[in-house]
């Protein structure tokens, strides 16, 4: 059952999401395109705009065409996205991929908050497959 704003199931103080056109979603990213984006830049964009840094993220990854982890991690990240791929190659699962990075965190980037499991995946389907030639490589 669809629930609107008028629903009695409805939680107090709680409104329907807003839905973004299309045309909507490309002013908000606009600005972002083409230049480098750190975590407080699309904070502060995303105040501007009425939404969150990680629907930006979204809307940049769907707008240039990567899976939505892969632009966050790799360009805000570098350090953690060099760790999570060098457990990747060696064989981790991304839920253990995930965990040991939790456990590392503060001492890749102290002061900003993990990425979720979601963004770990979205990041390793970015990566290039690991052929059985580049598992021995990696091995080595």
């Amino acid at each position: 059952m669809a629930e609107n704003s008028n629903s009695p199931h409805r939680l107090p103080g709680r409104t329907a999401k807003r839905k973004w056109t299309d045309e909507e979603r490309l002013d908000a990213i606009r600005p972002l395109l083409n230049m480098a984006r750190s975590e407080e830049l699309l904070a502060a964009r995303a105040a501007e705009v009425g939404t969150t840094s990680r629907s930006l993220h979204r809307w940049i990854a769907d707008y240039e065409g990567t899976p939505p982890g892969s632009t966050k991690l790799r360009f805000d990240f570098p350090a953690a996205a060099l760790f999570v791929a060098a457990r990747h190659f060696a064989g981790d699962s991304p839920r253990a991929i995930h965990q040991a990075l939790q456990s590392q965190w503060e001492s890749l980037c102290p002061g900003k908050h993990c990425p979720c499991l979601t963004t770990i995946r979205c990041y390793l389907r970015s990566l290039p497959p690991l052929t059985p030639e580049k598992k021995e490589e990696v091995r080595l």
